[in-house]
């Protein structure tokens, strides 16, 4: 019974995952720089996921980027630096949930652009939805 269990949840984690990325992905650095002309449209993004949970979730450049947010001292520049090459994921339960299994990996974050948050004289505090996603998969 034990070995069924572990069998389905593995089958269940592997559903996330993806060997090639689609044609048409965007790197985190592409979105950020089109994020206004790209606003509104669906996008698949590729990139570095760290710990998402409550109010942060966010999608990196690089794996250092993602690890360095994670562990770093907030006070230096260069953790300043990583957080404003991010792009931060919106809140939904779902995709929080199988982030947990893709921490600091690379992913493909699917969903739709939202340029608010980056709009001059916005501030948004803790958890934006630079991407509001549709769905999540681990780039093996």
């Amino acid at each position: 019974m034990r070995s069924k269990l572990l069998i389905c949840a593995v089958m269940l984690l592997l559903a996330g995952c993806t060997f090639n990325p689609p044609d048409d992905a965007m790197s985190v650095k592409e979105v950020r720089e089109q994020i206004h002309s790209l606003d509104g449209k669906s996008v698949a993004v590729i990139g570095w996921i760290d710990e998402c949970y409550g109010l942060n979730c966010g999608l990196y450049e690089s794996l250092d980027d993602a690890r360095l947010v994670s562990e770093g001292s907030r006070q230096t520049d260069a953790w300043h630096a990583a957080m404003d090459r991010r792009l931060s994921i919106g809140l939904v339960d779902r995709i929080d949930f199988q982030a947990q299994f893709f921490q600091f990996k690379q992913v493909v974050i699917y969903g739709r652009v939202n340029s608010h948050c980056r709009q001059e004289g916005v501030f948004c505090f803790d958890r934006a939805d630079d991407i509001q996603p549709t769905s999540i998969q681990m780039l093996l």
